[in-house]
């Protein structure tokens, strides 16, 4: 009996020697890809590099929990925020979404840029303005603010004989300035107290 416990209490000891060499078997299933990958945000990249806003509709409504327009405006922001700083060539990490908006349009903007609490990407700075506004560690980057003018445009194109899954569609038509105001912004160091 000792023997088999010496044997064993062995093997125990030997086993984390040997477990560098054992590989976690991986799902060889298409949709466990992206968890695998160098950047599991692959398909959505891929999703706004080809401009497939309904595609990106389609998978943010699963976070929300449906489409509307509200989402929609989101998205187009979002895809209008990635595209620039696709555009200049810096990193999406090195930015921060501020956010006065607590609605469907931030799940839209979380889905599509990635910008997140758990990231520390999203500052949450609920108020009475509709905006989002996106910054480096400069003070540098995009304010998006919903007008009167944006919504009344909005509202004049989502008629009421679309049902909102059909609005949330037919708004991806649109620009994004059409749907926001869209100011640049360089070197506001009142947004580098979010950086600390």
């Amino acid at each position: 009996m000792k023997k088999l416990i010496v044997l064993l209490g062995m093997a125990f000891l030997t086993l984390p020697l040997f477990a560098q060499d054992l590989e976690v078997p991986v799902p060889q299933q298409p949709q466990y890809d992206c968890i695998v990958a160098d950047n599991p945000r692959a398909i959505i990249d891929e999703y706004i590099t080809n401009n497939d806003k309904v595609a990106l509709l389609c998978k943010a409504a699963q976070l929300h929990g449906e489409a509307n327009p509200g989402l929609s405006m989101g998205i187009i922001c979002g895809v209008d925020v990635i595209n620039k700083i696709n555009q200049i060539g810096t990193n999406q990490k090195d930015y921060k979404l501020i956010s006065n908006v607590v609605d469907s349009p931030l799940d839209g903007l979380i889905f599509v840029t990635g910008f997140t609490p758990g990231n520390d990407q999203l500052v949450m700075h609920p108020n009475d303005l509709y905006q989002f506004t996106i910054i480096d560690k400069n003070g540098d980057g995009w304010q998006y603010e919903s007008t009167a003018q944006n919504k009344a445009f909005i509202n004049a194109a989502l008629t009421d004989e679309l049902n909102v899954a059909e609005q949330a569609i037919h708004l991806l038509d649109f620009d994004c300035n059409q749907v926001f105001e869209v100011t640049p912004i360089s070197g506001n160091t009142g947004y580098l107290k979010y950086w600390k």
